[in-house]
């Protein structure tokens, strides 16, 4: 039964707050200008952990972009925006995809 509410507790949280979480994110990144001369795009799927006190831990990319330089930068991203994360009422496990495109970068 405690699986359940955590699973609950979870999915809430996500529903409530996901929106919130990509646009601080997205506010947040900047183009890794390694990046920019190389011509890397990608997109980046991390996922981590968020505990009640706002802090992140198990930091890990599901799914690559191929190069490093943009992997290293949606980890680093998550770390400096963690702290303006609404903070949830139990550790949550969050999965978000990143996208890297030269088209639409921010700078």
């Amino acid at each position: 039964l405690p699986v359940v509410e955590q699973k609950d507790i979870q999915q809430q949280y996500l529903d409530d707050h996901l929106s919130t979480i990509r646009t601080i994110l997205i506010k947040n990144r900047k183009y890794p200008s390694h990046a920019v001369r190389l011509k890397q795009e990608g997109d980046v799927k991390v996922s981590f952990r968020l505990r009640q006190n706002g802090e992140v831990e198990e930091i890990r990319i599901v799914g690559s972009s191929g190069y490093e330089i943009l992997d290293d930068d949606a980890v680093a991203l998550i770390q400096k925006s963690a702290a303006y994360f609404p903070k949830p009422p139990k550790t949550v496990r969050i999965t978000v995809p990143l996208n890297y495109s030269l088209k639409t970068r921010m700078i």
